[in-house]
């Protein structure tokens, strides 16, 4: 990255996404501190923002004699300064208590669903945000799950009073699951044999013949109003919009992207990619990202290395593979708090320490089609990035100093450490 010598004017992107400008006027700047900006490292720098938008990065040697008038200064000497970390294919603002139907706004009725909108059941007041966004996370894209075509996700911001202050990308893409090829038996406790889906060709038919209708009246100049095939009209029209496909082997994952070569889908993904580098020749060719399922959890069959699903980060970051941390699986909301711990245990087995801070901050912005605006700390980007004692990918250190979202202060604590204090003062243990 070239240091900037020069204060810029950029205009404030958040208000050709969103329509909305969070409260920050006042210059800020944060000085000496080492930078990790989501692709490099600089040890001892400077990062200012203005009116939501980061103004200027640099070396501390580049720091000017005379700063702006009424600029507040915040020296953050020894600690580090990161873009705010994203979580993709989430259910943060989607669910709040996972025993109570009510509250769980992921889940639809029906196989086929592009006309849902995970972006309007978003509820920005849900208690579980505020105790993610203390570890750093402070961009999520919240995801229907359920069906076949579960719907539309969108990018949110962890914070502002309502889905319309906080969207930063309405209706990114659509969620797809694809069908097992291999089902597995037995539990987690007692996993039994992987078995072969017998009607794994009918499901997959299924899905092409409904893309291709969908396709069909997408291409059709005046055809009938239809709600459902209306809203995925985008995904052939609309070269931006993404198609997400839940898909874990290798043959699931050979035989989505082959769909999606034959009807001209321009952007899939795959989420869960637990066979990713067994087709990673694929990936490449076909220029296709992965989100990649939570570290902490099973192998992918009993035939697996149990350390497999560790590994697989830096096995894919070795081949070239763009891919993205998530946490995906039961507890996933309030699990999502623990997204740089996921990218903290890669390290332990081969990830470099700057390649885990990208799959959760520049790799998931460009996935998501925001890298112009999100996912590092450069001039004109969006101000969401917080500050750090140690390191943000080990729990012990994991305790921001500052966090910022579009500029805004937010508070670093939840009601959760306000319990804990409340309590330690109670009892006298403080």
């Amino acid at each position: 990255m070239q240091p900037m010598k020069t204060w810029i004017n950029a205009l404030p992107l958040a208000i050709l996404l969103s329509g909305y400008t969070y409260g920050q006027s006042t210059f800020h700047a944060l000085i000496n501190g080492r930078i990790y900006t989501g692709t490099s490292v600089i040890e001892q720098g400077f990062v200012t923002f203005s009116n939501g938008v980061i103004q200027a990065v640099g070396s501390m040697a580049e720091w000017p004699d005379t700063p702006p008038s009424g600029a507040r200064i915040i020296d953050v000497s020894g600690q580090y300064i990161y873009p705010g970390f994203m979580a993709l294919d989430s259910r943060v603002g989607l669910t709040e208590i996972d025993a109570v139907r009510a509250t769980r706004d992921f889940a639809e009725v029906g196989s086929f669903n592009p006309h849902v909108r995970s972006l309007i059941a978003y509820n920005t007041d849900s208690r579980i945000i505020e105790t993610i966004r203390t570890n750093g996370v402070l961009i999520v894209q919240p995801a229907p799950t359920t069906g076949i075509l579960s719907g539309q996700s969108s990018v949110m911001r962890l914070s502002g009073h309502n889905w319309e202050e906080a969207v930063l990308k309405a209706d990114d893409g659509f969620y797809l699951n694809w069908p097992e090829a291999i089902e597995t038996t037995g539990w987690w406790a007692e996993p039994g044999d992987d078995q072969k889906n017998e009607k794994y060709l009918q499901q997959t038919k299924e899905i092409e013949e409904y893309l291709s209708k969908a396709r069909a009246y997408a291409l059709d100049p005046n055809p009938p109003y239809d709600v459902k095939l209306s809203a995925l009209k985008s995904l052939f029209t609309d070269p931006s919009r993404r198609l997400y496909i839940r898909a874990r082997r290798a043959r699931e994952i050979k035989d989505a992207l082959h769909l999606c070569s034959r009807l001209e889908i321009a952007r899939p993904v795959i989420s869960g990619a637990w066979e990713a580098d067994l087709v990673a020749d694929l990936l490449r060719q076909t220029n296709t990202p992965v989100i990649l399922d939570r570290l902490t959890r099973l192998p992918d069959s009993k035939d697996e290395h149990v350390h497999k699903p560790y590994y697989l980060p830096a096995i894919l970051d070795s081949l070239g593979i763009t891919f993205a941390f998530s946490y995906t699986g039961s507890m996933e909301a309030m699990g999502t708090r623990n997204l740089p711990f996921t990218a903290g245990m890669a390290t332990g087995y081969g990830l470099s320490e700057l390649a885990a801070i990208k799959a959760i901050s520049a790799n998931p912005a460009k996935i998501a089609g925001l890298d112009h605006y999100l996912g590092t700390i450069a001039p004109g980007k969006a101000a969401i990035l917080f500050v750090n004692p140690g390191n943000a990918l080990e729990m012990l250190t994991n305790n921001p100093s500052y966090i910022f979202i579009l500029g805004e202060e937010i508070p670093t604590t939840n009601f959760q450490t306000d319990l804990y204090h409340h309590y330690l003062k109670r009892y006298q243990l403080d």
